[in-house]
């Protein structure tokens, strides 16, 4: 009996017994089949209302094996995205006003609208699929839209720049216990839209976790209390139409009964550096 199998213990498997009369023989083909779980929202769709003009993320996280294939749909007709992240209606390309994109990181499916409009509202499903099941979350986005008066002048459309970080976030060592505050500066036309990951999963508002944003694009993510299992790499990925960027820093947090290291925020780590080049070599010809 085998105890725990992998797919790897596939094969076939022979026992043969052998005495002074003889010897015999019997053999099995071993197959392991890889588990299978149909797809499910660990974290789902919620109704959102906007002001119109304004950037709105839509987010789900989907567990399943093997990995479900998403597809996002608006009123029953499905969201298709093209290279340069454009809307499909009709069977066409809306090459001259990209309005969407769909980002895919790890086991977290967004759809990011840069700027909603009237049109958008509506209700939003996003379906998980794989070959043993499906799952679907659906929302509500209302889009409000700002009454003008007669006076109001419409500024000019400013040309589109890609997100640019000026000042970005530093790295930290704190002890346990202790606030933490990651402060960056970014510019961009139209103002590009934030988003906070922890080893690369999303950090979301919560209890301990705050983020703001001011006009001037200043953008702040706080941890009220910080703890052990908060150590790790933070990255701030701003987005709009003219593209995107992305910053990162480190956080060490020491536990209270644990024994510094002397580590300085320089001292975190850094990425590999070629210190000295590949030289060409001759074999003496």
């Amino acid at each position: 009996m085998i105890p725990e199998t992998f797919p790897e213990d596939a094969g076939k498997y022979m026992c043969k017994a052998t005495s002074m009369a003889g010897s015999a023989s019997s053999s099995a083909e071993l197959i392991v089949r890889a588990s299978v779980i149909p797809p499910s929202f660990t974290e789902r769709l919620y109704d959102i209302s906007i002001r119109e003009g304004e950037p709105v993320k839509l987010i789900v996280r989907v567990a399943g094996q093997p990995a479900p294939e998403v597809t996002w749909y608006r009123e029953g007709q499905q969201l298709v995205s093209s290279p340069d992240f454009e809307i499909v209606q009709d069977g066409k390309p809306m090459e001259d006003n990209p309005q969407m994109k769909f980002i895919h990181e790890d086991d977290n499916y967004t759809l990011l609208i840069y700027e909603v409009r009237a049109e958008d509202a509506g209700k939003y499903a996003c379906v998980a699929i794989n070959n043993v099941g499906k799952a679907t979350c659906t929302a509500s986005l209302n889009v409000q839209i700002p009454v003008q008066s007669p006076e109001t002048v419409q500024p000019l459309e400013e040309a589109l720049r890609a997100p640019e970080c000026t000042q970005p976030p530093q790295n930290l060592v704190i002890d346990e216990g202790e606030p933490v505050t990651f402060t960056c500066k970014i510019t961009g036309s139209p103002a590009p839209t934030v988003t906070w990951y922890r080893n690369n999963q999303i950090v979301k508002p919560s209890k301990y976790f705050h983020m703001e944003s001011t006009p001037d694009g200043v953008h702040i993510l706080s941890i009220l209390e910080a703890f052990p299992e908060d150590t790790g790499i933070y990255k701030c990925v701003a987005r709009n139409k003219a593209g995107e960027t992305t910053v990162t820093c480190q956080l060490k947090v020491y536990g209270l009964e644990s024994e510094h290291e002397h580590v300085t925020p320089t001292q975190l780590e850094q990425p590999p550096q070629i210190v000295r080049p590949i030289t060409n070599t001759s074999n003496g010809k």
